[in-house]
């Protein structure tokens, strides 16, 4: 049998963001869980960096999560959910692919391959030093 995991973390949403940072108000806030993909799953040759997912995000069932996953346009990522976290950081992760998984049944929870994307692309600098 499958548990959902705990999901303590707090993030700010925009279920359809047309681009980082989002220039609309966030939606609000959803409660998730947030895990690295392990590097055979995050660096797979021959895809755009735009589906190239870094995490999973797990949160509590809802139709509202959008991803824009076009096998015929490989380079187009946007619009899509988009999350903060921490909240306020500028620090975001795109939906690349997300899903409901075991719908039917009481553990059903969206599941979702997020990229993060920085905001600031500082030359000669780590862009995530010290963040998740």
């Amino acid at each position: 049998m499958y548990f959902l995991p705990a999901m303590p973390l707090r993030a700010r949403v925009w279920w359809i963001a047309d681009g980082i940072p989002p220039t609309n108000p966030a939606d609000g806030e959803v409660i998730i869980s947030l895990s690295p993909l392990s590097p055979t799953l995050a660096f797979r040759p021959g895809l755009p960096s735009s589906q190239q997912a870094t995490h999973i995000i797990r949160a509590l069932r809802s139709l509202a999560w959008a991803d824009n996953y076009e096998p015929g346009e490989p380079g187009t990522l946007f619009p899509c959910t988009v999350i903060e976290y921490p909240i306020d950081t500028q620090d975001f992760y795109c939906t690349v692919w997300a899903h409901v998984c075991g719908e039917g049944f009481s553990n059903a929870h969206v599941r979702a391959y997020v990229l993060r994307v920085p905001t600031e692309r500082v030359v000669g600098a780590p862009l995530f030093q010290g963040r998740i």
